[in-house]
Parts: structure tokens; sequence; C-alpha cells
């Protein structure tokens, strides 16, 4: 009875996850990458079939979070459980790539990135 009430609060909280993560594309992501993550050829690459963004999780996350090539940095706007959220949709919607991120992730991509930083100086 538990795992069984157990497993219903985990694909409760995976469905929130999916919808929070749909909803922050769309707010935050939406207006250059396009709703259907096709981007704008020439100005903005697409996420949809995008094989940096179906790779390495950390990357794509890096890329979040400290922006890039005039991508803004979203790692000081937006909480860490939403970052998460936001990736793991566009890697699971545009890339079918089974992913589940947390904010975990994106704190250690952050340690990760600053030794990295730390050492290049």
């Amino acid at each position: 009875m538990l795992a069984a009430g157990l497993m219903v609060s985990a694909i409760a909280a995976t469905a929130q996850a999916d919808i929070a993560g749909e909803a922050g594309y769309q707010q935050n992501c939406s207006a250059c990458h396009m709703a259907n993550g096709q981007g704008i050829p020439g100005a903005f690459p697409a996420l949809a079939g995008n094989s940096l963004v179906a790779g390495d999780a950390a990357e794509v996350l890096r890329v979040v979070v400290y922006g890039r090539a005039g991508m803004p940095a979203f790692g000081d706007e937006l909480s860490p459980d939403a970052l998460a959220a936001i990736v793991t949709y566009i890697r699971e919607h545009f890339n079918a790539t089974s992913t589940r991120l947390t904010a975990d992730d994106i704190a250690a991509v952050k340690v990760a990135s600053t030794a990295k930083m730390a050492r290049e100086d």
C-alpha cells in the first residue's frame, strides 16, 4: 500500500514538473526558439532535433545557466527548479531524450563551472 502511494506521488510530481517545464519554456524561451522549438533560421537555433540539446545534459545546463552567443543567461533569473524543469521539457519534448533533471543538477553545473573558471585564471 505504501509503495502504491509513493508511486502515485512520484507520478504526480513528474506531471507537475512537466507542466512547469512547458510553462517555463513558453514564458522564457519560445519568443526566440518558437513554441515548436524550430527556432528562426539564421537568428535563433532550433532546439528540436538539436544534437547539443539531446547530448550531454550538463552542457545544455551550462548554456541555459550562463548563456552563449547572444543567448541570455538564466542562472540568476530563474530558480534552479524552474531551470531543471525547462531543460527537461526541451530535451524530452523536442528531442525524445529521456531526462529528469533537478535543482541539484543545476547546482552541480554551477560548482563545476566555477571550479573550471578558477583554473583558467
